[in-house]
C-alpha cells in the first residue's frame, strides 16, 4: 500500500510582511471636508482630503494642490527591500476650470512610499513628500483626466523597507498666474499583493516526488477518502 502525502509549502517573506491593505476601499462613515477623519486606517499627510460618494459601500478620497498647497494620504504596509509588490488603484484627476492650460494639466499625481510620515493640517506640501521617499507612480494629471476611473497596476520593487504608502497631488505653479486653476485627484480600490513562492507535490513513503498528472486522474488530499490510502 502506498501511503500518499501532500507537502504545501508557502514562503512568505514575513508574517509581519504578509499583509492587506487595511480599508483599501476607502470606505467612510461620512463625507465631506473631514481629514479623512472618517476613513479607518487611513491619514492625511497634509491640508483636509475630503471623501464623496455613498456612505460605507461606495466612497473615495478627493484632494487637490495649486501653488505648492495641497492635500494628501496615506496608510501603513510593511515593504521589504528588493521584493516585488504588485500595486493596483484606481484614479482619476481633473482641474477645477474649463480648458486648463498645459502648465496645471502637466502638473503631477504621485504614489509614493516612505517611512515616518505624520499628519499635518497645514495645506503648504511638506518637502519631505516631493524630495524623500520612493516613487510607485509619477504622473501627470492629463494621464487620468476625465469622468471615467482608471485602474493602475505597477510592479514595485522597494529600495530600501519602507513602512507607509502615499497618494498626493503636486500643483506648484502658481494658480494666480494660471487661470486659478487648481488639479485634483481621486483615489479609490487600493491593493497590494506582496510576494508570495509557493510549491506544491505529492511524495510518497520513499520519498519519491510525483509533479505530473494525467489528464482525468483524480487527485486526493485526504488520504482517508482514497480507497487503500491511509495517510
Amino acid at each position: 500500500m502506498k501511503n500518499l502525502f501532500t507537502i504545501i509549502l508557502f514562503l512568505i517573506w514575513s508574517i509581519s510582511n504578509a499583509q492587506c491593505v487595511t480599508n483599501g476601499t476607502l470606505d467612510a462613515t461620512s463625507i465631506g471636508n473631514n481629514g479623512i477623519t472618517s476613513v479607518q486606517s487611513w491619514q492625511g499627510t497634509h491640508g483636509s482630503p475630503s471623501t464623496s460618494g455613498v456612505v460605507i459601500t461606495n466612497t473615495c478620497v478627493w484632494m487637490w494642490s495649486h501653488t505648492n498647497r495641497g492635500e494628501g494620504i496615506f496608510t501603513n504596509y510593511n515593504f521589504v527591500a528588493n521584493r516585488t509588490y504588485q500595486i493596483s488603484f484606481d484614479i482619476r484627476t481633473d482641474a477645477n476650470i474649463n480648458n486648463p492650460n498645459n502648465t496645471v494639466l502637466n502638473s503631477w499625481v504621485y504614489a509614493k512610499v516612505f517611512n515616518n510620515l505624520t499628519s499635518n493640517s497645514s495645506d503648504a506640501i511638506p518637502p519631505a513628500l516631493l524630495n524623500s521617499g520612493q516613487i510607485v507612480l509619477q504622473n501627470t494629471v492629463s494621464a487620468y483626466r476625465g469622468n471615467n476611473w482608471t485602474t493602475v497596476t505597477i510592479s514595485f520593487v522597494p529600495n530600501q523597507n519602507y513602512t507607509q504608502l502615499c497618494f498626493f497631488p503636486a500643483m506648484t505653479a502658481s494658480s494666480a498666474l494660471n487661470g486659478r486653476a487648481q488639479i485634483e485627484m481621486e483615489i479609490d480600490n487600493v491593493t497590494i499583493t506582496p510576494p508570495v513562492t509557493s510549491i506544491f507535490h505529492f511524495e510518497d513513503a520513499s520519498s519519491n516526488m510525483k509533479t505530473d498528472f494525467c489528464e482525468g486522474e483524480d487527485i486526493f488530499l485526504n488520504g482517508t477518502a482514497s480507497f487503500g490510502e491511509n495517510q
